[in-house]
């Protein structure tokens, strides 16, 4: 049997608890949910006449995700000089959870590719990706983004290094 969707003839008993339900009595009840919660579910039978009671509870938490948080900041200048300050670039998140994806290309002023990684807390540290340091300079990047949502984004910039 679906819990959610017991027989016509069930004596099913359902009570939800949470924040701005409509009817915490019926088997699918609405809400507008404003904040991150926990709902619970408490499903009750008798068994339908078969004098098998039966019983199931259940929770779940819906964390509401603000766009705030998903918004990337870029810094436009470090200092990759090893005195533990501003010494690599990269993508800054409230909630580096909410990225499933990030794709990472970094170009001279000419153009030519310089850097490129793909990990979502992955850093430029001012060196090309086979190890050779940047000099201090102007650089481009495009910077693609995969959220929970499966949304893909593109943000593009330039970056001052300053060694």
């Amino acid at each position: 049997m679906d819990l959610l969707n017991p027989p016509a003839d069930s004596d099913a008993k359902f009570l939800w608890q949470g924040p701005s339900l409509n009817n915490y009595t019926i088997t699918n009840p609405a809400a507008i949910i404003h904040k991150s919660a926990t709902y619970s579910i408490s499903y009750n039978s008798l068994g339908g006449g078969t004098y098998c009671p039966y019983s199931y509870n259940k929770s779940i938490s819906i964390e509401l995700i603000d766009s705030c948080d998903v918004e990337p900041v870029f810094a436009n200048i470090f200092t990759p000089n090893n005195d533990g300050v501003n010494d690599t670039w990269g993508i800054n998140y409230k909630k580096v959870s909410y990225v499933k994806e990030i794709t990472y290309t970094i170009y001279n002023r000419w153009g030519n590719l310089i850097f490129e990684g793909s990990a979502p807390k992955m850093r430029w540290d001012g060196y090309t990706t086979s190890g050779i340091p940047c000099t201090d300079g102007i650089y481009f990047y495009i910077v693609t983004v995969k959220d929970i949502k499966d949304q893909i984004k593109k943000y593009q910039g330039n970056i001052t290094l300053i060694r």
